[in-house]
Order: structure tokens, then sequence, then C-alpha cells
């Protein structure tokens, strides 16, 4: 049989196998207001590049497919490390207090904020329409990343100027053309400028075979060596990689640096783990949809607490919507609304009892977790229970044969 290879979004090398095909799947955003509502649907095929071993999606969802419909829909990403980050870079050889700092992120991150209160006064933040003449509603990452490209970078500077230090947090992994994206953020830096990207760090998730890491709007998967290995490629010099708590985080400098290639026994590796990822799904989702069956069987109705982009992509792929009774979440927007794909009522968790749940399966951190169980004691001390999806977990849903 023929393998059709495709181009590497990083490497450009044609290099790339398409290796687990999940089928149309929705836009985990797109809430319904009925179960006849029209709902679009788009491929999501995971795929590798046999060249640098970056796991990304084949021809992902298009850019005005997968912009917010909603204006109140807003992402979290873990902050906890920020501030002894932001101290380590206000230390870097050549950066002071009158340096040009910059900022390429979204929503309520708090990088600037930390820069200020460390004494740094010349700082810019990315503003979509200002910097890059967005005018649709509701636009952020996704957008950001498909208007940035050299053009842009290049009209910044000329009002802006370059930068010392460019802080990109959370954009690389949604970036459609990462060699475009990460070559406008070059574009931005003087020479020898530093840049801090940061990425969500897919190891743990791939290793267990936890298909909630999957979306739509996360174009690229990075293990530590593939992250390196594209920053490199892209022409900066990775100073430091570090593994705080989620994510990865390389400090970079605007070098003129030359890609090694990955080690023969690093690239093995990596093309493993995402054979053995691809080829258990079919396993993994057999023995979960048992688990919450049997779940179901034992303590009546079974929800799924959290009505965000990873319970949609964990119901969906694992085709739960006829063992779960509703997904709870007390965000006010999302009551009375319908997941997408698998259309499961969002119930407040105010209405647990009356549907008589009594098992709450949950993709939260066990931060978030620990304080939904503060939250909803009642649920608690009448026996209801949280078990969380994540294997590893001391509540981890009894699910066999699922290594």
């Amino acid at each position: 049989m023929t393998v059709r290879l495709e181009v590497c979004h990083s490497c450009r090398e044609k290099a790339v196998v398409a290796l687990l095909d999940c089928g149309p799947q929705p836009v985990g955003h797109r809430f319904l207001t009925s179960a006849g509502q029209e709902e679009g649907l788009f491929p999501l095929v995971v795929s590798q590049c046999r060249a640098c071993g970056l796991i990304q999606l084949s021809h992902p969802a298009p850019v005005d497919e997968i912009r917010p419909r909603f204006d109140w829909i807003s992402y979290n990403e873990p902050d906890a490390h920020l501030d002894a980050l932001v101290e380590a870079l206000s230390k870097l050889p050549g950066l002071l207090r009158e340096s040009h700092v910059g900022a390429v992120v979204v929503g309520g991150d708090k990088t600037i904020e930390c820069f200020q209160q460390r004494g740094f006064a010349n700082i810019w933040r990315i503003d979509l329409q200002r910097d890059l003449d967005v005018c649709e509603p509701n636009s952020g990452t996704e957008t950001l990343q498909a208007r940035l490209t050299p053009e842009a970078a290049a009209r910044i500077t000329h009002e802006q100027g370059l930068f010392d230090l460019l802080v990109v947090r959370h954009m690389v992994e949604h970036a459609h053309e990462a060699r475009s994206f990460l070559a406008a953020i070059q574009q931005m830096l003087k020479p020898g400028g530093y840049a801090i990207f940061e990425v969500p760090d897919c190891s743990r998730a791939f290793d267990a075979c936890d298909y909630s890491i999957l979306w739509e709007e996360h174009v690229f998967y990075f293990m530590p060596f593939t992250f390196r290995h594209c920053l490199e490629t892209a022409g900066f010099q990775v100073l430091d990689l570090q593994q705080p708590t989620y994510s990865l985080v390389a400090l970079t400098r605007k070098e003129s640096v030359q890609a090694q290639k990955l080690h023969a026994d690093i690239l093995k590796t990596e093309i493993d783990r995402m054979q053995h990822f691809s080829e258990s799904l079919p396993r993994i989702r057999k023995a979960t949809q048992e688990c919450v069956s049997s779940l179901h069987t034992e303590n009546g109705p079974v929800a799924f607490f959290g009505a965000g982009h990873m319970a949609c992509t964990y119901i969906n792929l694992l085709e739960l919507h006829q063992e779960l009774d509703c997904v709870v979440d007390d965000h006010p927007q999302k009551r009375g609304l319908l997941m997408p794909g698998s259309h499961l009522p969002i119930i407040g968790s105010d209405s647990l009892a009356e549907r008589g749940v009594k098992v709450c399966l949950s993709a939260l951190s066990p931060e978030s977790e620990a304080k939904v169980i503060r939250n909803n004691p009642h649920f608690t001390a009448a026996g209801g229970k949280f078990l969380s999806i994540f294997a590893g977990r001391p509540n981890f849903m009894p699910i066999r044969s699922c290594a």
C-alpha cells in the first residue's frame, strides 16, 4: 500500500504520515441551542513527521470556523510558574529596566503585569485591532496566529521598533504555518534579542493515551525534543528548556543556528510513542465505555463535570454519549445549551441531586477539582464522587486494561 506523504508544517520535509483519523468532529466551543441545530463538522486527522518526529494535525479546521461564536468563551492557561519565570528573565545578560519588552499573548495573560512589577516600563503587548487590523468579533489566538505574518511584523516594528525580549505564550501550538509565524517573531527581535516560548507539554498525555489532549485549535503537539527542534529549525538558538507543570518553556536567542537532525534513538522514541497512541484508541474506547456503563449500573446516572474542549473531545472520541446522562458546568452562559457532537445537556451543579447523579467524571486539574469539591459539599455529603479521567490520579476512574 502506498503511504501518502505531506509536507511538515515545521521542518518542511515531505515526510508527514497520517496515523489517527478521528473522523469528522465538531468545534469544541460551538455549543448548540437545540438538537436539530445545524452543526459544522471538520476532519480531525493526527499525523506525524517521520523526519523530525513532530505530531501535528493534517488540514486543520479553517480559522473562520474555529473563531468563537459566543463572546463569553475564554481560556485559562497555567500561570503558577509565571512570576518565577519573569524574575529569571529580568536577570538575563543585557536586559535592562529600559529594555524594549513585548508580549505576543491573548486573554488574561499576566506577563506584562509581572514585568511592570519589576520596574520595566518600555513594554508593548500585541493588540489584535491596532497591530493586526482584526475587526472580526470574538477573535483570539486562532486569528492572531494567522495574521502575525512577517509582513505584519514589519509594520509593527516600523511603529514600535525592534524588541530586546519577546514573550510568546501558548501561540506556537496554534500556528497553522509555524515557519511563517516564527519568522515573524524573528523579524521583531533585535540581533541577539531574546524570545521566550511556552507551549503545552504533551508527553504525559500521549504516553498515557489521553485522547482529551486533542483539540482542533492545537495544530502541534510538542514533546521536549520536538519543541527544541522546531525552534532551532526556525533559526532560534535554544539557551534553556524547562518543564514546569503542564508546559514546556524555551528561552531562545535570535542567532544564526543550524538545526541538528534528531538522534535516531530519539526519533524512534517519538515514532513509537505516536504509534502506540494511534493504535490504542479502539481498545481504550471499549474499556472506557465498559467502565462508564458499569458505573451507571452500580450508581445510577453518570455526569461529566466541565463543558470545556477536553470534555468535548473525550466524550466524542470515546463515544460516551449513550453512557453519560449530562455535562455539568456552573458557567451561567453554558447552562441549558447542548454539548457539540454528543448533544448532551449542560446543567448546573445544583441540578445533580434532582437528576439522581452520584458519579461525576472530571477532566479538571487537581487544583480545580479540589475547588469544585469544596463548592459542592451537598453532592459529596450525599455520597456523590468525582472520578478523574487521568491515569495516575488517586481518584482515577476504574478502567480495566487501559495500560
